[in-house]
C-alpha cells in the first residue's frame, strides 16, 4: 500500500500488525492517491481529501398510513387508526421497533421502497422507526389523561421554546432523554424530536429543557 505524492510533511503510510491483518495509517493532504497493491498488480485507486465535514445529510422521508390510506402525520395519537394497523414505507432498510408502555416487544425489519405491517395496534404503542442508525420518525398511541394544568404547561413551555431564536448548538439522538422525563408534555416532546431530527437546537431553548427536565425529576 502507498501513497501519492509523498512529501517531508506527508510521508508514506505506516503500518502495524492486529489480529485480523494490518492497521494503516495515512498522512492525508489535500488530494493523493492510495495505491492498493496486489500479488499480479494494483488492485484499485482511491483518492483521499482532508476537509472539514460541516455539511449535514436529509432526514430520510418515511410515510405511516393507516390501512385506508390515510397518512398519519401527527406523531402523538390519542385513538388507534381504524382496523387497528398502519403500513411504514420509507427510501432505505432500516427497522421499525414496537415499544408497549414503555418496554420493547418486537423488532421488524424494513425494506426499502416496500412497506412493512404494524398490526394490531393498541393504546400505550409507540413506533420507532429507523433509517440507518438513526431513529427518524416515532408515533405514539396513547390514552389522553393529562390534567388541565399539564396542557397548560405543555403549551407555555412550546411558546417559550418557540420563542428561542439565539446561535444554535448540535444534538444528538441521546438528547432523546429530555424528552422522556416530559412524557406528559406531548407537544414539547414533539418538538425535542423535530429538533433532534434537525441535529440542532437554539442554545437558550437546550438550557431551558435541561432546567425544566430537572426541576420535573426532582419533583417525582
Amino acid at each position: 500500500m502507498k501513497s501519492y505524492p509523498i512529501t517531508s510533511e506527508y510521508p508514506a503510510p505506516k503500518s502495524e500488525p492486529i489480529e485480523d491483518g494490518r492497521l494503516v495509517k495515512i498522512f492525508a493532504s489535500s488530494r493523493e492517491q492510495l495505491l492498493s497493491l496486489g500479488v499480479s498488480g494494483a488492485l484499485g485507486f482511491s483518492y483521499l481529501l482532508q476537509q472539514d465535514l460541516n455539511m449535514r445529510g436529509t432526514v430520510p422521508l418515511v410515510t405511516v398510513k393507516d390501512f385506508e390510506e390515510n397518512i398519519l402525520e401527527q406523531d402523538l395519537y390519542t385513538n388507534i387508526p381504524k382496523k387497528k394497523g398502519v403500513s411504514i414505507s420509507a427510501p432505505f432498510d432500516g427497522k421499525v421497533i414496537l415499544l408497549q408502555n414503555g418496554k420493547v416487544q418486537k423488532e421488524l425489519l424494513l425494506a426499502g421502497e416496500g412497506a412493512t405491517t404494524v398490526y394490531p395496534i393498541s393504546l400505550g404503542m409507540e413506533i420507532k422507526i429507523y433509517q440507518g442508525c438513526d431513529c427518524v420518525r416515532t408515533v405514539t398511541f396513547q390514552k389522553e389523561t393529562l390534567s388541565c394544568d399539564s396542557r397548560i404547561a405543555d403549551q407555555e413551555l412550546i411558546e417559550k421554546l418557540s420563542a428561542c431564536h439565539d446561535t444554535p448548538i448540535s444534538v444528538s439522538h441521546s438528547f432523546g432523554a429530555i424528552a422522556e422525563k416530559l412524557r406528559n408534555y406531548p407537544k414539547t416532546k414533539h418538538w425535542i424530536y423535530k429538533a433532534i431530527h434537525k441535529g440542532a437546537l437554539p442554545r437558550t431553548a437546550y438550557n431551558l429543557l435541561i432546567r425544566y427536565a430537572e426541576t420535573m425529576e426532582r419533583r417525582n
